[in-house]
């Protein structure tokens, strides 16, 4: 719980750190006034986009689930996701995000072998994804003529596509070489107690791995498609609050814009990049608007697609460690 708290006060000081050096104005009165134009309209449009991310998301997760050959209802997968949301912003560059899906999945009957192997196919297609979106939301940049941020910003986003493209497919084609390393690694004096544990999971996992390589090419098609969507709603969200709070910035260039700075954001060691993503997006959108207007953007998406979770993390993740404790109290009870 400390961490906890820790983590929420590291956020909210670096963001509103790094919102304040880009834009002073932030602190304005003007900047609660701009509050003033959501009606129930704009509110209902929050709500019907919010949702429909958290619905795609958990539809995502329920559909891996099944391909790794475990079964998971639309709400479990909602659920799922939304803890593996909240462990990815609880953590520096997300990297939570596999560890807090798979601990939850198992929570509710899935095998741990399977709960991985979902979380590692949840892996690649982001990667896949980004291989491809950050290069095409760059190049409608350059071509909508948008000042871009960082000198040389096209090798940094070529260098970036390529690894990332790179990784995914040694996950997906190659991850018989990071299994047998595994393997050797279970070997070591002090680690091989553990090695028997290890071996028929790590066969589990080439095994789906080999599966996922070898499927046609239309199930390929239709994980790729489900992640795409995915995260185009996921992206829309902040053209959502723009167009509630009646920014005024071009969808498009917004939603390129917001791909690349999120993008990077998986390199930024503070818990859900706290700091970069609010003084990014602010010197993104800085010029669309007043500043106050700039301002209470960034704050009311952050709020809503960062520290919401704070919120709903632990609510759904600690009923599920007390039906996790609960179940053994009753295991132990049984014998």
């Amino acid at each position: 719980m400390r961490l906890f708290w820790q983590t929420l006060l590291i956020s909210l000081a670096l963001g509103l750190g790094c919102l304040y050096l880009v834009l002073p104005e932030t602190f304005d009165r003007e900047t609660l006034r701009t509050l003033a134009v959501l009606g129930v309209p704009q509110l209902a449009l929050l709500v019907a986009v919010l949702t429909l991310r958290w619905l795609v998301g958990g539809w995502r997760t329920a559909l891996l689930v099944r391909f790794s050959g475990a079964s998971l209802t639309l709400w479990g997968g909602v659920r799922a996701h939304l803890v593996g949301v909240f462990a990815s912003v609880v953590t520096p560059s997300g990297g939570g995000n596999a560890v807090g899906l798979s601990w939850y999945l198992t929570r509710y009957g899935v095998p741990l072998q399977n709960a991985v192997i979902a979380s590692l196919l949840i892996a690649v297609l982001d990667m896949a994804f980004f291989a491809w979106s950050v290069p095409v939301a760059f190049l409608y940049l350059v071509r909508a003529g948008s000042p871009l941020p960082v000198a040389g910003l096209g090798w940094l986003v070529a260098v970036f596509a390529v690894s990332i493209l790179t990784l995914s497919l040694l996950l997906t084609f190659r991850l018989k070489l990071f299994i047998r390393g595994v393997g050797a690694l279970f070997r070591l004096p002090g680690l091989r107690r553990f090695a028997a544990k290890t071996t028929g999971f790590l066969a589990n996992l080439e095994t789906a791995s080999h599966t996922f390589a070898r499927a046609p090419w239309p199930v390929h098609l239709g994980l790729h498609s489900c992640t795409a969507l995915f995260w185009l709603v996921n992206f829309a969200f902040l053209n959502a609050v723009a167009a509630a709070l009646r920014l005024g910035a071009p969808q498009l260039e917004l939603l390129a814009s917001y791909t690349l700075i999120h993008a990077f954001a998986f390199v930024i060691p503070t818990p859900g990049a706290s700091g970069y993503m609010e003084g990014a997006l602010s010197l993104a959108l800085a010029g669309r608007a007043t500043p106050q207007a700039v301002s209470t953007t960034v704050i009311v998406w952050r709020s809503l697609s960062y520290y919401l979770y704070f919120i709903l993390g632990p609510l759904i993740s600690g009923r599920a460690l007390v039906r996790g404790v609960a179940g053994k109290t009753l295991n132990r009870s049984g014998r």
